[in-house]
């Protein structure tokens, strides 16, 4: 005969197996926070609800629900890390898609590199309070040894927020540099434009207004080694009118170099291009080849 199922033991059943189900995401984009990562498994934040849910590294899910659940899920699935890696972290820019870092994350990849590409809701919250959220990641980093940043657009600005700050993470992490592609470190003059449009600050927020001059001049100086690169397309000219000399369509080439920084590359890309770029890819390859080789 059947047993009985009472209505609040079938909601729990059903609950248990749906966060058991294996679900193809798009691996959280503008909504989700990561909030942990291990060996390309990742643990985020739905920004609005608060609900967390573990991805796989081929962004399926895996579990969902409380941190502590996914956190076990995980303990469960991946036990153990590999000790002493070196990883290089990416963060795209504001309004960014996870997939223009796609050929770069398989160039590096292939080369032998372990790679991990950070969600945050770029459009959602400031600067300060992003860097915040990837000080959190970079604490519960578990194995890693040595890091390299490689930062599109924002990404580089929030970057250079969480590299000065003192943080727990530094203490068994070694920072090996950062590369930064048409990241705005003078400021964006098309943010300065665009600050009292309504819809441009409904769109972004607080982050588009902290990429104005003023506010950009407030934020720490590259002090680690780097490499920054900027986009061209038309040599002195650009194409967007309301920008001074050559740009990539959103940030004028000059806006990327600050004044004393020698290691810098121009590429011919438009600005959300400059990541897919093969001549980005390869000084990336460089940077790293060069850590390895003590220059």
């Amino acid at each position: 005969m059947a047993r009985t199922v009472q209505p609040a033991e079938l909601r729990k059943l059903i609950t248990e197996r749906l966060r058991a189900l294996s679900v193809r995401t798009m691996g959280g984009q503008q909504v989700w926070v990561d909030r942990l990562l291990r060996s390309g498994w990742r643990i985020q934040e739905q920004f609005i609800t608060g609900r967390h849910r573990l991805l796989d590294p081929g962004n399926r899910q895996r579990g969902s629900g409380s941190y502590a659940h996914c956190q076990a899920r995980l303990d469960e699935l991946l036990p153990q890390v590999l000790e002493g890696r070196h990883l290089v972290l990416m963060i795209g820019g504001l309004g960014g898609f996870r997939s223009i870092f796609g050929p770069m994350r398989r160039a590096l990849n292939e080369a032998g590199y372990d790679t991990t590409l950070l969600s945050y809701p770029s459009t959602r919250q400031s600067i300060e309070e992003h860097a915040s959220d990837v000080e959190t990641v970079l604490n519960r980093l578990e194995g890693v040894s040595d890091l390299t940043i490689v930062a599109h657009s924002m990404g580089g600005l929030i970057m250079r927020v969480v590299l000065a700050r003192e943080a727990p993470w530094q203490q068994h992490i070694k920072i090996h540099g950062i590369v930064m592609m048409g990241t705005p470190n003078r400021g964006a003059r098309m943010a300065g434009l665009l600050h009292s449009n309504r819809l441009f600050r409904l769109i972004t927020t607080e982050a588009g207004q902290n990429l104005r001059a003023n506010n950009v001049r407030k934020l720490p100086p590259i002090t680690c080694r780097h490499r920054l690169i900027a986009g061209s397309t038309r040599p002195g000219k650009g194409i967007n009118p309301l920008l001074r000399g050559d740009d990539d369509g959103i940030v004028a080439v000059h806006e990327v170099f600050p004044h004393g920084s020698p290691d810098r590359l121009i590429v011919r890309s438009l600005h959300q291009y400059l990541p897919r770029h093969p001549e980005s890819i390869e000084a990336v390859k460089r940077f790293l080849k060069e850590r390895e080789n003590g220059i």
